[in-house]
């Protein structure tokens, strides 16, 4: 009967380079949703300061539709962020 072969417990430790990389990965991805939430609250502020401009009793002091229409696809353009590429928005 022949020994049995040693066990190889060394990927069972993470080593050091795992640990690096686990720990830049947590960091990029808390960057990450720190970067989508400041995204996404200049985007809201956006929007409510033109629902705001909206609701101007003069008339004259209301965007137009068009404005309207123009604000919201600039906001829309200018987003850093799309669900393709971050699943968390």
């Amino acid at each position: 009967m022949s020994p049995a072969p040693p066990l190889d417990l060394s990927s069972a430790y993470p080593t050091p380079r795992v640990i690096e990389n686990d720990f830049q990965n947590q960091i990029m991805m808390e960057i990450d949703i720190r970067m989508i939430n400041e995204a996404v609250m200049k985007e809201f502020i956006a929007v409510a300061e033109l629902a705001k401009r909206c609701l101007e009793l003069i008339g004259r002091e209301r965007p137009t539709m068009k404005e309207v229409a123009a604000v919201l696809e600039h906001i829309r353009s200018i987003k850093p962020f799309h669900k393709e590429t971050h699943p968390m928005l």
